[in-house]
């Protein structure tokens, strides 16, 4: 991530391999000296800020993040935060300050069933208007496929009981997240692993999630599943591109087009016409890109442009 003069990246290990910290580290982007760094567990293990490749997160100021598991000793007051999405403040000397966390109540059964809060990215909705019940919210999934909403300024730390103390909070709602929320005009858009493509609403009055998905794919996504990518005219007209990577290191990539207000409708994917449009070989955690009326697709050895065609 690019913020303020800086390129912050977060840190895990290749495929779990020990021993390892979850680190945050930052480079000036003009020298590329590094300026400040962040360990997630300094007096235990683990805890990787991995996200499955997606980016951090910040609102201009502050940095959030969600870790893997590993050590956590938050509530005794301690450095520790496997399996927790956490808030930093701006380097002071080169040195991220713990300013606001929040660890699920049963951080220690999904620790020890592998089922990482961090496989997810974070995403930080919209500012919400001056009357809105919170107006600074972010949100994450992962691999139980919870569904954590939290106010950014309160963000809840740890009740050892529920989850009560944040937002929201929609309990195995999809299948596990290796991949990122996506937001466009109100919708929150969830590429679950084996599972379908889902679309929440959101409700600015109440400041909540629609308790369940308003709209599905009918198409069925294994893993990792994956991350929507929205092109639209402002407020309308948008299409939700996603790639479907079920078949990474043995087959191709399909790229999906779906009509992102009723996600039933897919209105083109590239296997409609594999001899023409196969993008190439499947990369897991790979996202469709938009620009300039272009979607660009990122496969084995190859970059695949896919655009409006040209005569027959």
């Amino acid at each position: 991530m690019l913020l303020n003069g800086n390129v912050i990246i977060g840190w895990a290990s290749h495929c779990d391999n020990q021993p390892y910290h979850g680190w945050v580290m930052s480079y000036n982007e003009t020298s590329l000296k590094q300026v400040g760094v962040w360990n997630s567990s300094p007096n235990g293990g683990l805890a990787g800020v991995w996200q499955s490749g997606t980016g951090l997160a910040s609102d201009g100021t502050d940095v959030f993040l969600a870790t893997g598991n590993g050590t956590y000793d938050g509530p005794k007051g301690g450095d520790d935060f496997g399996d927790s999405i956490v808030k930093l403040a701006p380097l002071t000397g080169n040195r991220f300050q713990l300013l606001d966390f929040f660890t699920p109540y049963n951080q220690g059964s999904l620790s020890s069933a592998d089922e990482d809060v961090g496989s997810g990215g974070v995403l930080l909705l919209p500012d919400q208007g001056a009357g809105a019940p919170h107006r600074y919210l972010a949100l994450q999934v992962g691999k139980e496929g919870s569904i954590y909403l939290m106010d950014r300024t309160h963000m809840g730390h740890y009740n050892p009981n529920n989850n009560n103390q944040i937002v929201q909070d929609l309990e195995n709602a999809i299948g596990g997240l290796w991949s990122s929320p996506s937001w466009w005009n109100n919708n929150v858009y969830l590429g679950g692993s084996d599972d379908y493509l889902r679309l929440y609403t959101f409700d600015s009055t109440t400041g909540l999630l629609s308790p369940t998905a308003v709209s599905q794919s009918q198409t069925f996504f294994g893993y990792p599943g994956p991350t929507v990518s929205i092109s639209a005219n402002g407020d309308s007209d948008a299409i939700a591109w996603v790639l479907q990577t079920d078949d990474y290191g043995s087959g191709s990539a399909t790229l999906h087009a779906f009509d992102a207000t009723n996600l039933t409708t897919e209105l083109y994917n590239s296997s409609m016409n594999s001899s023409r449009d196969n993008p190439g070989g499947a990369v897991k955690f790979t996202v469709p890109t938009i620009a300039n009326g272009k979607v660009y697709v990122p496969a084995v050895d190859t970059l695949s442009v896919f655009g409006l065609l040209q005569g027959k």
